[in-house]
C-alpha cells in the first residue's frame, strides 16, 4: 500500500511528534497563543508527576505560577512574537520545580520558542533538560583549577 504524498507526510508529523511525547529525553511541553496547555510529554510525567490529563487545557501560568513570579511570563510573551529565549541553569537555576530522588533541586536549562506553521506562529514549545551531570562535571572542573589558582602557575613558568 502507498500513501499519497500529503498522507505520508501527515503520518511521518503524527510519528514524530509521538516520539517526542513517549521517548523524548528533555521535557518537551507545547502552548496555543493564549498560553493553554496542549502537550506533555513523558519526561514531564515522570519528573514532575503531573499527568497529561492534569496539564492539557489549562493555562500555563496556573499549572506554573512561579512562572509569573520569576519573570518567565515575559520570555512567553516575547517567543509569542517570534523571539527564542535560551535560560541557561547558572542565571535561571531551573524552570520546573522539580527535586530530584536526593532531595535537591533539579538543575536544569531550557529554551522558550515560537511554535511556527507555514510563517504564522501558532503557540509555544518549551524544551527542558536535566543539567545535573553537566553541573557535577563543572563542580569537579573548577575544583581541580581552584588549588592551581592558589598556588600560582608552576616554577617553570614564573616570570623573574
Amino acid at each position: 500500500m502507498r500513501l499519497d504524498p500529503a498522507a505520508a507526510a501527515d503520518m511521518l508529523a503524527k510519528a514524530t511528534l509521538h516520539w517526542f511525547r513517549d521517548h523524548a529525553a528533555q521535557g518537551i511541553f507545547v502552548t496555543d497563543t493564549a498560553l493553554r496547555m496542549e502537550s506533555w510529554n513523558e519526561w514531564l510525567v515522570a519528573a514532575t508527576g503531573l499527568a497529561p490529563t492534569n496539564v492539557i487545557g489549562q493555562p500555563l501560568f496556573e499549572v506554573f505560577p512561579s512562572f509569573v513570579e520569576r519573570g518567565f511570563d515575559q520570555y512567553y510573551a516575547e517567543a509569542l512574537g517570534g523571539q527564542i529565549k535560551i535560560l541557561s541553569h547558572p542565571l535561571h537555576r531551573f524552570l520546573l520545580p522539580v527535586q530530584r530522588a536526593d532531595g535537591q533541586q533539579m538543575p536544569q536549562s531550557g529554551r522558550i520558542a515560537p511554535l511556527i506553521l507555514d510563517g504564522v506562529i501558532v503557540g509555544t514549545i518549551t524544551v527542558i533538560e536535566e543539567v545535573t551531570e553537566r553541573v557535577a562535571a563543572e563542580r569537579e572542573l573548577r575544583a581541580r583549577i581552584a588549588p592551581r589558582k592558589r598556588r600560582g602557575p608552576p616554577p617553570s613558568r614564573r616570570r623573574a
